[in-house]
């Protein structure tokens, strides 16, 4: 998962962080990248500064300094960051740094990633405000050494298996639920032996997966993905558990196999026609496993894809129609014991959408339309994943826009940078949080992307159990009506505060909670059941259009399971 973008507010909000999530998950999120940079973006980015950071990295159990430490400090002020290494007393220092907020981490061999002011590992770190010249000392790091896990897979009569793919998996919010995510992974050497390490302390399931050969037809037998100790059942799975530096090694697990699946059936088009040059294939849609089987398709729209294990599949195709215009087709489909014939999938024109950004001449300034960009995105995780529905659609200078978009619903999001959506209308509608809805052969034109940098904001100072005024904290902001804690929600929150030990959040008109904790994971602060837990130890207040609200907090400990 890649790490939420630190604003100037140091606010990660939802409508920035659902890109974040989707980017690992989704193929199609990846094609995404930045769009043009403000001349005065550029500039800065090229500049040399004048402020600089400094401190020491050193074992966080031993107290000792570590040497060839790598240190990075990332912004949005200076394109590619800064590195610096560490020498024999664990000291470094990055120099010439423009004025901005950075995030900065360390990283060495054998140690878990630090990020500074993280709490615990895998936990938010604190940004760092730098003014022009400014000198930060104590930027200190306490690295956690990494645990490690080893063992050998077999098949089930014994024989080593080379070549399979070994996941160390933990459960972690990702795409609107709770999720079993890869923490790291390995494939067995010729001896069937695997040795994954850089994992951070905590609880873990293996899962071991060996897809074979690329001609699946000829396979008598598939491997079916099998965690540890020995089940193709989640439910029946044994959780290992690792120390800081732990070395767990004699870990067996041998691989279950089964029959090999054929799916086949038709692709017809939107007019019921064979679709012409198409191709078909199946995707595994397990999150943390990748597998694809292709098929031609025949002229007659047949397709036959062979050698599939049990597992939850997506099965898409493309190719074009009888008028020679671009047409795709996608569906979930579950795969068992046994084959699936006369499967017809049916694909559809991908639908045109047009519009305009609007944006208050006063917030704008000098901006032209190019400045923004626009990610469209499926409206519930499971199609995002499943289906692939999405796409970044580039604002052109005079607001305009024009995109393409799978038949269904789509939500639209900004990714411009301390810019919020206020609106999203179609034929003067609101559907900002329902989402955009599209069909087949009818575009839709005159869509209405509103987008302002003067949300409403709550303010407050944070203070610790000892009643000091504290940054070591995450405040969550979000509503009281569960109903409003979906996916891609723009009504749930999460900033730290700033050097003053203030916090500050944007959100949208509305009733909401806010609390303040000692520590939180990725993502973890648009769980529904994470809210559900600490709403009745939250603070409510009301923040109407155009509000400045003031709401201070006290620190509030998280249990966990």
């Amino acid at each position: 998962m890649l790490k939420p973008r630190v604003q100037e507010v140091h606010v990660s909000r939802a409508s920035v962080c659902f890109v974040t999530i989707l980017s690992v998950a989704s193929a199609w999120l990846t094609a995404q990248t930045p769009g043009p940079q403000p001349a005065g973006d550029a500039q800065a980015a090229a500049a040399e500064g004048t402020a600089s950071i400094r401190g020491r990295v050193i074992d966080g159990a031993t107290g000792q300094p570590l040497r060839n430490a790598r240190v990075h400090a990332a912004s949005t002020v200076l394109r590619g960051g800064r590195t610096a290494y560490t020498g024999a007393s664990g000291a470094y220092e990055l120099p010439a740094l423009p004025a901005g907020q950075y995030s900065v981490t360390a990283i060495k061999s054998t140690y878990i990633s630090a990020a500074y002011g993280q709490p615990r590992p895998l936990e938010l770190g604190v940004p760092i405000g730098l003014g022009a010249g400014a000198s930060v000392g104590g930027i200190d790091f306490r690295m956690v050494r990494a645990g490690v896990v080893a063992g050998t897979i077999t098949d089930e009569s014994g024989q080593p298996l080379a070549g399979t793919q070994v996941l160390a998996l933990r459960y972690q919010f990702s795409r609107g639920a709770r999720r079993l995510v890869p923490a790291s992974e390995e494939r067995t050497n010729d001896l069937g032996e695997f040795r994954i390490f850089s994992l951070a302390p905590g609880e873990y399931y293996l899962a071991a997966s060996l897809h074979g050969d690329a001609d699946m037809a000829k396979t008598s037998e598939v491997f079916v993905l099998t965690y540890y100790p020995g089940t193709a059942n989640i439910v029946d799975a044994r959780t290992i558990s690792i120390a800081p530096g732990q070395t767990l090694t004699g870990i067996g697990i041998r691989l279950l196999a089964g029959r090999p699946v054929r799916i086949s059936g038709t692709l017809v088009d939107s007019s019921g026609m064979p679709l012409k040059d198409g191709r078909a294939y199946t995707r595994l849609q397990r999150g943390f496993e990748t597998q694809t089987q292709f098929a031609t398709i025949t002229p007659d729209g047949s397709f036959s894809i062979a050698g599939l294990a049990p597992g939850d599949y997506a099965l898409r195709a493309n190719g074009q129609n009888s008028a020679g215009e671009p047409e795709l087709a996608a569906m979930a489909i579950a795969v068992g014991s046994n084959d699936l014939t006369n499967v017809r999938l049916v694909s559809a024109k991908p639908t045109r959408v047009s519009g305009r950004v609007i944006v208050n001449r006063d917030e704008l300034g000098s901006l032209n339309g190019s400045t923004f960009n626009l990610t469209v995105v499926a409206a519930s995780a499971d199609e995002a994943a499943a289906i692939g529905n999405g796409t970044v659609a580039h604002v052109n200078d005079d607001f305009t826009f024009v995109f393409t978009v799978r038949p269904g619903r789509a939500l639209v999001r900004p990714t411009t940078a301390g810019w919020f959506l206020k609106a999203v209308r179609v034929n003067g509608v609101d559907v900002t949080d329902s989402g955009i809805e599209s069909r087949t052969n009818q575009p839709l034109i005159g869509v209405e992307v509103e987008l302002t940098r003067r949300l409403p904001d709550v303010t407050g100072a944070v203070r610790g159990p000892d009643g000091a005024l504290t940054r070591n904290a995450f405040v969550v902001v979000f509503p009281p009506d569960p109903q409003r804690w979906g996916y891609l929600s723009r009504y749930v929150s999460m900033g730290r505060p700033s050097p003053d030990s203030e916090y500050r959040i944007q959100v949208p008109p509305g009733e909401y909670l806010a609390i303040a904790v000692d520590s939180i994971e990725r993502g973890e602060w648009t769980d529904p059941d994470f809210l559900e837990r600490v709403r009745g130890r939250a603070v409510p207040f009301s923040l109407a259009d155009g509000e400045h609200k003031t709401v201070p907090l006290a620190v509030v400990t998280v249990t966990r399971d």
